[in-house]
């Protein structure tokens, strides 16, 4: 068969290069049309079709022919059955009027990377394929690497002219290309685990982490739930307590409050579901996970801003007498929300902003608010906590009293902020029982959000650490909301979840002394939401105790966590630097757990703030003291790897 024989109106397949390309290379293959020219575009929009494999290394080489209309107009190659991660084709566009190559990922000036052969300007591309993804090259220099999802090692290649009188294709080949650069081949990588490098952690995944709201079984993804059923659930304003409710006396002054158990859910008319406490409280111990919930305070308006500790009172002490011994586990009282901001209006402000309509950001961290929230939120709170503890349990320090969230906690002012209100010497007007201590001698707990967002932080937070937990004052730092609205989904998870292991890695923390909620996980990223990273890890951890290992190669952060107990479960975690790219073929893990002839399987998940994640089977092989992992990627954003320990160990013959 000769180009002239091909219909120029209609899409072309070459049925004897189809059909030998299709097979797999087992020895260099190529196919060539040397004859006579085909021009695409001269009528309507005209395509050849060739059906191209990639099972090795390749090159696909063509001339264009520069006819008077070959200067504008594109040429489109489209590779049907090649996806990338949107799901549709991959398609490399080489655009006649502005010397640019164009794909999804890249965009290439080709004017200074062609091969000139005479008349004809002469192309020619190198493709290797890794699992789940292919690189491209062009004279040597990589252009891109590209995700891909292979239905098969085939795919119907399609040459399309558009916008042009007329594109002159010929001397077309595809096939293996045993000449391909050594340089195009990914380099392997090596990891030393030696002893000393791990680290023990105190406390399963689990414990360390938590989500927002939910009522679902975690099944041991995650040990914390921050407001467990349902956002905004407290007791009922006084408009809003039902008059069928139990009278309720003292212990503070004479005032009744009416409240049941029941009361203390979420109150608007669109957000009442139901499931009070009463509801909620059985299954959250039955599922053997905390809950931090917001605490039960209600202020009369300002300038009095008084307490109402008896209803305060009797939400938590019926709470914690629904099961005194699982609600001493797992029952949290946090007194506030990002209380340096306007989440807690104490004075007012969010009516002067919305009149004056001024900026909200210049009523945050207040001075005079910190000494307001100290004195007439947290002092009278925590007395409320220590008189239930006492009447509940007989010990005045059993419920622990966990200071209101701090935001924005990067931000020197609102470390300022905390500072002065941890250093705040109580009146006694407002809480008589803590008349002249400071606050830092009764505060158990500090939380704070949004610190980890990069390696320096890890320095802004052991501060914290140093400061107040380490010097005796309190028992632990929370970081009770992360990833947010600005999180990119997964990535996020990875990168900000494992900085905050290594801190509590490196400082031997427990999970009652550091945990990490995450909020704004189901939100739509373009990368999928977060919680798809914090369900694959929670799962595949869940309760097992593990070590932890943090290493870099280059500009990558590479984290390995093991599980202790056999069968070996092992996550690579491998973060490269924003500026960086991870190349690897084979992975190779030096330590001497590993034993010779152990099956190992599991997955490499790329995850990405701009496309959907990739998935791959991976299996690994095992000999005395190495385990080979055959990566095969270029990795620029977080990616782990999970495997397990999947055959029976080797006997003392087969090592």
């Amino acid at each position: 068969m000769t180009w002239a024989n091909l219909n120029p109106m209609n899409a072309y397949h070459l049925p004897a290069i189809a059909s030998l390309l299709a097979l797999p290379f087992v020895s260099a293959v190529s196919a060539t049309a040397n004859a006579e020219t085909i021009v695409l575009g001269t009528a309507d929009n005209q395509s050849i079709t060739l059906t191209p494999s990639i099972e090795a290394p390749c090159s696909l080489a063509f001339a264009l022919t520069p006819d008077d209309m070959t200067q504008q107009g594109k040429l489109e190659m489209r590779f049907n059955g090649w996806s990338t991660a949107n799901g549709s084709p991959l398609v490399l566009t080489l655009d006649m009027d502005k010397h640019v190559l164009r794909s999804d990922s890249l965009s290439a000036d080709w004017k200074s990377v062609f091969e000139d052969a005479g008349d004809a300007q002469r192309f020619s591309f190198d493709f290797s394929r890794a699992p789940d993804e292919v690189r491209i090259f062009m004279a040597g220099d990589r252009l891109a690497t590209i995700p891909l999802r292979y239905s098969s090692p085939q795919a119907d290649l399609t040459f399309t002219a558009w916008k042009s009188a007329g594109i002159a294709l010929s001397d077309l080949h595809w096939g293996q290309d045993s000449s391909l650069k050594q340089e195009y081949d990914l380099p392997d990588q090596t990891i030393n685990l030696n002893a000393a490098g791990w680290l023990p952690l105190a406390s399963p995944w689990s414990g360390y982490f938590g989500i927002h709201y939910s009522k679902e079984d975690p099944e041991d993804r995650w040990g914390t739930v921050r407001g467990f059923g349902a956002p905004a659930i407290r007791p009922p304003a006084p408009e809003e307590e039902r008059p069928d409710a139990t009278e309720r006396h003292g212990p503070f002054d004479d005032e009744t409050v009416h409240f049941d158990l029941e009361d203390f859910r979420r109150h608007k008319a669109k957000q009442n579901t139901g499931g009070g406490l009463d509801e909620v409280l059985p299954l959250l111990y039955s599922y053997d996970i905390d809950a931090i919930y917001q605490a039960p305070f209600i202020l009369s308006p300002y300038p009095e801003l008084k307490m109402n500790k008896n209803l305060a009172y009797w939400a938590m002490r019926l709470a914690h007498e629904t099961d005194p011994e699982a609600s001493a586990e797992h029952l949290y009282w946090q007194w506030g929300n990002e209380v340096n901001g306007l989440h807690l209006d104490l004075e007012g402000y969010r009516k002067v902003i919305k009149e004056k309509k001024v900026s909200p950001w210049g009523f945050v961290n207040r001075p005079e608010k910190a000494d307001l929230y100290a004195e007439r939120v947290l002092a009278p709170g925590a007395e409320v906590v220590q008189r239930v503890s006492q009447d509940v349990y007989g010990d005045p320090e059993r419920i622990k009293v966990v200071i209101g969230s701090i935001g924005n906690i990067y931000n020197p002012a609102s470390r300022a902020w905390l500072e002065r209100v941890m250093n705040h010497k109580v009146s006694g007007d407002a809480a008589p029982t803590l008349k002249g201590k400071k606050v830092a001698e009764f505060v158990d707990i500090i939380c704070v959000h949004y610190g980890w967002a990069h390696d320096g932080q890890i320095e802004v937070i052991q501060s914290l650490y140093e400061q107040y937990v380490t010097s005796g004052h309190a028992q632990g730092i929370w970081m009770t909301e992360d990833h947010g609205l600005k999180g990119l989904g997964p990535v996020t998870v990875v990168d900000r979840g494992l900085r905050f292991l290594y801190w509590v890695a490196t400082n031997h923390l427990s999970s009652d002394q550091a945990r990490m909620c995450w909020w704004g996980i189901d939100r739509p990223k373009q990368g999928g939401p977060a919680m798809l990273a914090i369900d694959l890890i929670g799962s595949f951890f869940g309760k097992s105790a593990l070590d932890f290992y943090r290493t870099q190669l280059d500009g990558t952060i590479v984290t390995v966590l093991a599980t202790r107990e056999e069968p070996k479960r092992l996550m690579i975690a491998i973060v490269p630097d924003k500026e960086e790219v991870f190349e690897t073929g084979m992975l190779e893990l030096h330590w001497d757990t590993f034993k010779a002839g152990a099956a190992w399987s599991g997955s490499l998940t790329r995850y990405s703030a701009s496309s959907p994640s990739l998935e791959t089977a991976i299996t690994a092989s095992a000999k005395t003291g190495k385990l080979t992992i055959p990566l095969m990627a270029t990795i620029s954003e977080p990616a782990i790897v999970l495997l397990e320990q999947t055959g029976p160990l080797p006997t003392s013959s087969e090592q």
